[in-house]
């Protein structure tokens, strides 16, 4: 064990368009949380509404975590910017954030700390998993972002959005690319950030007992849906890797061949899914590659 921040304190940032019974779900996971620890945490409610008000129900959700909670008001920008006004407010030395609709599983907190005081690693992925409570089966295109890289700890590449965190020194070295994120290009602000950083030297790893929940939102579950978050997530990869013309054209085909392959074929869904959702990755960087040669020709 290295236990070399044995007195690290904590803030837990949850962005939020203003899903109020989520946030107040996941509030009251964490309150269980705080109870069970004498660790130095703060809350903080971070409020991105497009409203220039500030939430009375949001503020409320924030006190009710007593001291450690905390309630921020930033409706300028999308997600990216709102996260780079609370950064540098926030008091921990290290920083974790979660998507306001996870549910956190009990130990999510202390294995978090655990993570940070025993292991050489300067950012962390937890695990994300569906919410038990969620039948799938119905739906086609569950659409439930998750992360399962098995039991035990490891190296890991990237970040993926909601259950992520690190000390704050990294965030505040890379703020977020307010280009990218929900509200802006609709993805990709947390992919870019993890580049930047593991270029510079942080070690990322994937930290199994962190775990948290992810639920289905029935709205989200479409074909239609599916396609956009992967053609988005592709286009706004552009902000930190580039791709020739002529190697996504070739992407583009081989990947439109394959997903057509795989529905002929009639291979088990999850493949075909697969295959859609590097065709329409593809597309989007490849759209997003001629519209940025276009601007630079004007």
């Amino acid at each position: 064990m290295l236990d070399t921040h044995a007195n690290d304190s904590v803030s837990i940032i949850i962005p939020t368009s203003g899903n109020s019974v989520y946030v107040r779900r996941l509030a009251e996971d964490l309150r269980s949380e705080l109870q069970s620890t004498q660790e130095c945490v703060e809350v903080i409610i971070l409020d991105n509404r497009k409203s220039l008000e500030p939430s009375t129900e949001l503020r409320e959700i924030a006190q009710s975590l007593g001291e450690r909670g905390r309630y921020i008001h930033h409706p300028l920008g999308g997600k990216s910017a709102a996260l780079n006004h609370a950064i540098p407010e926030a008091r921990g030395d290290i920083l974790l954030f979660l998507d306001d609709d996870m549910r956190i599983a009990p130990g999510w907190l202390s294995a978090c700390l655990a993570f940070f005081r025993e292991t050489p690693y300067d950012l962390m992925q937890g695990r994300i998993l569906p919410d038990p409570a969620d039948d799938l089966s119905p739906h086609e295109y569950p659409m439930v972002p998750t992360c399962d890289k098995g039991e035990s700890r490891r190296d890991f590449q990237g970040l993926g959005g909601g259950n992520v965190g690190g000390r704050a020194r990294w965030y505040q070295q890379f703020p977020f690319d307010e280009r990218l994120g929900v509200g802006a290009s609709g993805a990709g602000e947390d992919s870019k950030f993890a580049h930047q950083a593991q270029d510079a030297g942080a070690r990322i790893g994937y930290e199994p007992k962190a775990l948290v929940y992810h639920p289905l939102i029935p709205g989200r579950a479409t074909q239609a849906n599916f396609r956009r978050s992967h053609y988005l997530s592709g286009k706004s990869s552009l902000a930190y890797r580039n791709w020739g013309v002529v190697r996504l054209l070739w992407n583009v085909t081989w990947r439109w061949a394959a997903y057509c392959a795989s529905r002929l074929v009639r291979v088990e869904r999850s493949k075909v899914q697969r295959h859609e959702a590097a065709l329409f990755r593809n597309l989007g960087r490849l759209v997003g590659t001629l519209e940025n040669r276009l601007e630079r020709e004007k």
